[in-house]
């Protein structure tokens, strides 16, 4: 994760720091009833989205 996907997202003061804390929580949470511990090497996917079309 960068800084700028960080602040993009736009959550609590969109520094790359509260990203890696909330996320490093959750992810810590998630996965641990299937056996896995997440790492620094653990790869996340990103996905960022674009609004082409709005009716009305």
């Amino acid at each position: 994760m960068s800084a700028g996907l960080a602040r993009v997202e736009g959550k609590g003061d969109g520094s790359l720091a509260h990203w890696q804390r909330v996320h490093r929580e959750s992810f810590a949470r998630t996965p641990a009833p299937l056996g896995i511990e997440p790492t620094d090497e653990l790869e996340i996917v990103c996905e960022r989205f674009e609004v082409v079309f709005r009716s009305g």
